[in-house]
């Protein structure tokens, strides 16, 4: 990572040029404020035209909100010139046409401006499937795909049912599990590289055995949890020091009960503390027995028995947050031999899923052609395949265009937008502002993957930079580690 003079943070992501910079940062700590400084920088400073500028997002409200505050600060550096400054008029004047929208609105404006690369008729690039249509038209597919599945194969598809449910004369659950999986593959630039990965890792018969990728994929989730888990401790451990009311009222009481409550609790928190840490050293040669044997081993009577919560009120509402995210880890633990007992059955007839939920993505795809409309997947698979095309080269034409290219919530972003953006990207300029917060993705859009933003944190060198925020611009100390 280059050093720099001033280390600030939020100094660097206004100021650093020709690289691509990574901003991770919690709820609170100005993400979306430095992204909009950085812009109104490269606009006023640089002379860089918002027609040169493409600023996505993943919601319309947010992409509202970022157009909003860049066109007031504008207005406002206009104003300071006296209002002669004719290059920052006319941005102002452009920025209702900028592209400052969402990633889904960008690829569908993106596919109908270019509709006769791909052959598309443009009458159905206008109609869009809203959610209950959309519904429909998948439901038809599967029972079409189901009643046409192959004789010699319905052993198999009965196993199949059986997995799924308790009740294998409903197909409910089947057909749920089918659009499950459709939905994950849509959101995946590669498909059959992916799928012939997760079925090879079948083969295994132990953690360690695991196809490369999907052990760092297995790792990278546990690190996660880790990290979620300490950042809890640590939070509780720093707020729980300062009830000095509380220590207080408790010493008073002379309550043996609760006052060993209280150093078990305080003793507690330090040994938990140092073994998530002991653990999170250990993830660069994992041991998967190892670390389900150091988390289960974790005496959790400590945070069971909390001391009365008669002298503080605010006491129960943060302390039992830890214990609730311990147990939600210890869900995700499994003892190894039953792990991967059952792979050989599982490798069945997850090879027949597999072939029903492909044919079901082409029938439902083929409905959609007849239908003459798309759905909002369907947007970013033709701006990707239009990005593609080495016959028409689009993708020249944009790599000129965008000078600067701004990604606002980058945690929920997917492998195919992902390389939509990679695509757009000036390959001989760095140009590329990604801000996030890899612990809000759970709480986000379903089939995000937060693992393109672990992985890019990853990546520091001199085209890339990472930046960490630690400031919080809208709650006290003791709240933002509570709640990050």
């Amino acid at each position: 990572m280059t050093k720099y003079l001033n280390n600030d943070p939020y100094y660097l992501a206004r100021s650093l040029r020709d690289k691509n910079i990574l901003v991770s940062a919690s709820a609170g700590a100005g993400k979306t404020y430095n992204l909009i400084q950085r812009l109104v920088g490269r606009i006023k400073d640089d002379r860089v035209s918002v027609k040169n500028i493409m600023a996505v997002t993943f919601a319309n409200d947010a992409a509202a909100e970022i157009r909003e505050r860049l066109e007031k600060e504008l207005t406002d550096a206009y104003i300071k010139t006296g209002k002669q400054d004719a290059f920052l008029y006319e941005q102002l004047s452009l920025l209702p046409q900028a592209q400052i929208t969402t990633i889904h609105s960008f690829c569908l404006e993106l596919v109908r401006s270019y509709s006769y690369v791909l052959g598309k008729d443009p009458a159905s690039l206008q109609n869009v499937l809203d959610e209950t249509i959309k519904t429909e038209i998948m439901s038809e597919a599967f029972d079409t795909v189901y009643e046409a599945f192959p004789i010699d194969k319905h052993d198999a598809l009965e196993e199949l049912l059986s997995h799924f449910s308790a009740r294998p004369e409903s197909r409910e659950e089947l057909k749920k599990n089918v659009f499950k999986l459709a939905s994950k593959l849509n959101t995946i630039s590669e498909i059959d590289p992916w799928i012939n990965k997760s079925l090879e890792a079948l083969n295994a018969n132990s953690v360690s055995t695991l196809p490369t990728d999907l052990k760092l994929e297995l790792i990278h989730f546990y690190s996660w949890k880790i990290d979620t888990l300490l950042d809890i401790a640590v939070s509780n451990q720093k707020r729980f020091s300062t009830e000095l009311a509380y220590f207080g009222a408790i010493n008073e009481s002379e309550k043996e009960k609760d006052i060993e409550k209280v150093k078990r609790l305080i003793v507690g928190y330090e040994e938990f503390i140092e073994l998530m840490r002991t653990i999170k050293s250990s993830f660069s040669s994992f041991d998967y027995p190892d670390f389900v044997k150091k988390l289960t081993e974790v005496n959790t009577d400590v945070f069971l028995t909390l001391p009365s919560n008669d002298y503080s009120a605010e006491i129960k509402t943060y302390l039992p947050k830890l214990l609730k995210e311990y147990k939600g880890l210890i869900k995700y633990l499994y003892e190894e031999n039953e792990w991967f007992e059952d792979l050989d059955i599982l490798k069945v007839r997850s090879t027949v899923y597999v072939e029903l939920v492909k044919a079901f993505m082409v029938e439902y795809q083929n409905i959609k052609r007849t239908r003459n409309v798309i759905d909002f997947d369907d947007m970013e698979h033709f701006a990707l395949e239009l990005l593609r095309n080495t016959k028409f080269e689009v993708v020249k034409d944009l790599n000129k265009k965008y000078t600067d290219i701004l990604v606002d919530e980058y945690q929920d972003t997917n492998t195919v937008q992902e390389s939509i953006i990679m695509l757009i990207a000036d390959p001989d300029r760095n140009n590329v502002f990604r801000v996030g917060d890899v612990k809000q993705s759970i709480y986000r859009f379903r089939n995000a993957q937060p693992e393109l933003m672990q992985g890019r944190k990853r990546k520091q060198d001199n085209d890339n930079e990472v930046l960490y925020y630690d400031k919080n611009f809208r709650s006290t100390e003791t709240i933002v580690q509570f709640n990050n």
